[in-house]
């Protein structure tokens, strides 16, 4: 697929670099990879021990992109992800390991464009050991189009992420907009125009910047609204939690978000529990622009007078009476008033 016509689908465009050794030197880190590994299966375990690679070791700069297809997709809509892992591997010894698993496991051994590349089945994700030094993962597709030199190039990388030890970015397409506004109306990724984070670790906390830029200055207030509201009050322990650790600043239609979290407290979080039957996702919080005479007044001729009482102009009268242009009936007597 050409970059063109990448641009001109109804996609969402994800990429990003992860220097490894900058958060494999960390302590927390490093603790905390070695209790997932503890937990792993054992057999993990075994598989990682006969290809001789140890992940805190080995394991230098991981790139990665991927295209996923907006809204439900079509039945020619796929998933193009591509990995490239650098570190330090040992091909024979992965060649060793499938050679005596090859009786009893899906993956096949199979040739691409000349190189030795390993299968799980039909639409599968694949892998090639490029060389001792990197291993490239992805759908065949793509994973040909790299081994010819044909990958498409993703858009240049913004001052924001350059030099990062870890960023990611996440964009849409005009059409994907499109797409996602005609199967669900108010759907909060169609005001998000990119997504551009930036991550490093300081002493045993993650620090990371967030850029959202969003459709408008009224869909990064709104965003900022539903992502804060949403957390705090989802009575869920790992989003509420998440909630405090992070702040809000908004720039013309840029929300920016800062997180700050122990390592072992984000590896502690948990997902939240899937939505009750029949309750759909999110949906944005429009917050509408201000004009004379609209909403609630703000200024002098729309503040609170003597006694509780509002101005004219549609404002609220005594009695609890509406003046002109919102006339409202006397109430009942609810009791005096204060003076």
């Amino acid at each position: 697929m050409s970059s063109a016509l990448i641009f001109a689908a109804a996609l969402f465009i994800i990429d990003g670099d992860v220097d490894m050794r900058a958060f494999n030197k960390n302590k927390a880190t490093r603790a905390a990879v070695a209790q997932l590994l503890a937990e792993s299966p054992e057999q993990f375990r075994m598989f990682l021990e006969e290809l001789g690679f140890d992940p805190l070791r080995d394991l230098k700069r991981v790139e990665f992109r991927l295209s996923v297809p907006a809204g439900k997709p079509g039945p020619k809509d796929k998933d193009d992800m591509f990995v490239t892992v650098h570190g330090k591997f040992h091909p024979k010894r992965i060649h060793s390991s499938w050679a005596k698993a090859k009786k009893h496991t899906p993956i096949k051994q199979i040739k691409l464009e000349g190189r030795t590349a390993y299968e799980g089945g039909a639409g599968e994700p694949m892998f090639v050991v490029e060389s001792a030094k990197k291993v490239l993962f992805g759908m065949k597709p793509a994973l040909r189009q790299a081994l010819r030199g044909e990958l498409p190039k993703m858009r240049k990388v913004p001052p924001f992420l350059r030099q990062s030890k870890a960023w990611l970015r996440f964009r849409t397409t005009p059409e994907a907009r499109k797409k996602i506004l005609k199967e669900q109306k108010a759907s909060p990724l169609a005001e998000i125009h990119e997504v551009q984070l930036r991550a490093a670790l300081v002493g045993d906390m993650l620090e990371a910047k967030i850029r959202l830029r969003m459709r408008s200055p009224e869909a990064a207030t709104g965003m900022r609204m539903m992502v804060n509201l949403g957390l705090m009050n989802s009575n869920h322990p790992s989003s509420m939690k998440l909630g405090r650790s992070l702040s809000y600043r908004i720039q013309g239609d840029t929300l920016m978000v800062d997180l700050k979290m122990k390592v072992t407290e984000l590896m502690a979080l948990r997902p939240p529990p899937a939505p009750a039957p029949g309750r759909g996702g999110p949906s944005i919080i429009k917050v509408p622009k201000k004009s004379g005479g609209a909403g609630r007044p703000s200024g002098p001729d729309g503040q609170m007078g003597p006694g509780g009482q509002m101005g004219p102009g549609g404002q609220r009268g005594p009695g609890g009476q509406m003046g002109p242009g919102g006339p409202m009936g006397p109430r009942p007597p609810s009791g005096p008033r204060a003076p």
